[in-house]
């Protein structure tokens, strides 16, 4: 089976919106996400650290929006507070423009606090949006089309409420053995269907038909906020063909493993 470029279509927080061949501009200098542990009617602050990398002045504008992905690759931005688990209300931010000049530095400030609500666990989050404001140039009369590049940034803020008292749940929702370009893979895809954020990495444990273990192939960590999904990409290059016994995990760290059984079957060209 065959799905070409599908297989590695993933979401993108930092989001191209058109293309031009330059010096980059703004950029951010500690990190697309941002995590904070908090009891109702806790607050905390953050700081969100960015420069401006070109050669010119840049007015920069600064928003709100929650933010959703699937293992299909698909990636929303929602108008605040439209998700279930959106903590946009909870924020205020300062600056929300500001201009900055060529190699200047700046922070956006953000102070989050948690209502006073006890039926409030697990994980909450939404998206500060971090994008330059594109000047209209009427002063050039030559016909054609300018083009500049403009960078969004999605910064992930995620705030974790009662954190313990939740349990992890995490839902298999497709398991198949791809083969492309004369390898092959297996494609997970898994949702999380319980209250509080996920760091997920699946692994599988192949056997030989004398119960030996042959290697345990891995995919990276992915992160899920309950109700999103994901897509994780196992590599079975090192795997002879034949048909082995296995076992696929999801190792969601603090010793919460989630485990299936399953036969392979990996054939070659």
């Amino acid at each position: 089976m065959s799905r070409g470029s599908f297989l590695f279509t993933v979401p993108f927080f930092l989001l191209l919106l058109i293309t031009f061949q330059g010096r980059a501009g703004i950029i951010v200098l500690n990190g697309l996400s941002h995590e904070h542990f908090l009891d109702p009617t806790q607050a905390e602050q953050g700081v969100i650290r960015i420069k401006n990398d070109g050669d010119k002045a840049e007015m920069i504008t600064v928003y709100q929006r929650d933010l959703e992905f699937n293992y299909k690759g698909q990636t929303f931005y929602h108008d605040p507070s439209t998700l279930k688990r959106s903590n946009a209300e909870w924020m205020v931010i300062n600056p929300l423009s500001l201009l900055l000049g060529p190699s200047e530095e700046a922070e956006i400030i953000y102070s989050i606090t948690v209502p006073d609500n006890d039926s409030l666990f697990g994980t909450y989050w939404s998206a500060i949006m971090i994008e330059p404001v594109a000047d209209l140039d009427t002063t050039k009369r030559a016909p054609g089309l300018s083009v500049r590049s403009v960078f969004r940034y999605a910064i992930q803020v995620i705030a974790n409420v009662r954190d313990t008292s939740s349990a992890a749940e995490l839902e298999f929702l497709d398991v198949q053995l791809v083969r492309e370009n004369s390898s092959n893979f297996l494609v997970v895809d898994a949702e999380n269907t319980g209250s509080r954020m996920l760091r997920t990495k699946m692994a599988i444990e192949v056997f030989n038909d004398l119960g030996e273990s042959i290697g345990v192939f891995s995919s990276v960590k992915s992160r899920t906020y309950p109700g999103t999904s994901k897509r994780y990409i196992i590599q079975l290059d090192d795997v002879p063909a034949g048909s082995y016994e296995a076992v696929l995990i999801a190792d969601s760290e603090n010793d919460e493993v989630f485990g299936v059984q399953m036969t392979l079957d990996i054939t070659d060209d």
